[in-house]
């Protein structure tokens, strides 16, 4: 399995420099705000997402011979209502990046790709942490589509759709009463069908600012 993501993973590498700058900026402004002051949030930002498991068929014993790579990078557009001081709802729209594979297929050459989206809906249980944290824990279910171009194959496309259960954990430092920036590290079960697409479990790791209202 090949793990460079260049030139995706310089993207991902400036956005989290840029995020951090801003915040480094920004934050003498940090000051305490109860969170039923600000209960509607919106955020966005750039993953590092793999989709663990797209690689299990590129093998010898399957008749491949090549590269295949199942890491690669993503983003996240996320909202969010908070119910009370520790329980929330969220709707996020996730791109899970892609998995790459090329070389031949029982002697005849594929190159291909297998990528895909989807939304989610969460409970979010919260525990504010100090004066600027939140720390919450996500579970929710994600409607998903995952579209294969000729990936491990010779046709030219293949899309399925599901739902699938989705969980995570959030981290929010508030540099400012109303803006933070945001550490997601989300996972999201058995995604595709074996028969199909193919089945896999998508792993992301998302940094982003978000605002609350």
């Amino acid at each position: 399995m090949r793990l460079e993501c260049f030139p995706e993973c310089e993207t991902m590498t400036r956005t989290m420099r840029a995020l951090l700058l801003t915040a480094g900026l920004l934050a003498p402004a940090a000051q305490a705000a109860d969170p039923m002051l600000f209960q509607e949030y919106f955020g966005a930002g750039a993953s590092l997402r793999q989709l663990e498991g797209a690689c299990k068929d590129a093998t010898a014993a399957n008749g491949f011979s090549g590269v295949c790579d199942d890491s690669n990078t993503g983003a996240k557009v996320l909202g969010g209502y908070r119910l009370s001081r520790n329980t929330g709802i969220e709707l996020a729209y996730d791109t899970f990046g892609q998995a790459t594979a090329a070389g031949t297929l029982n002697g005849t050459p594929v190159d291909g790709k297998l990528r895909g989206s989807g939304v989610s809906l969460s409970f979010v249980g919260w525990l504010p942490v100090g004066d600027t944290w939140d720390i919450g824990l996500k579970v929710g279910a994600m409607r998903w589509e995952v579209r294969r171009e000729r990936y491990l194959s010779q046709m030219p496309e293949l899309r399925d759709t599901g739902i699938n259960l989705a969980a995570g954990i959030a981290a929010t430092w508030y540099f400012a009463p109303q803006t933070g920036l945001r550490l997601d590290v989300d996972r999201l079960f058995s995604v595709g069908d074996s028969k199909t697409v193919g089945q896999f479990d998508v792993n992301a790791v998302t940094l982003g600012l978000v605002l609350r209202f």
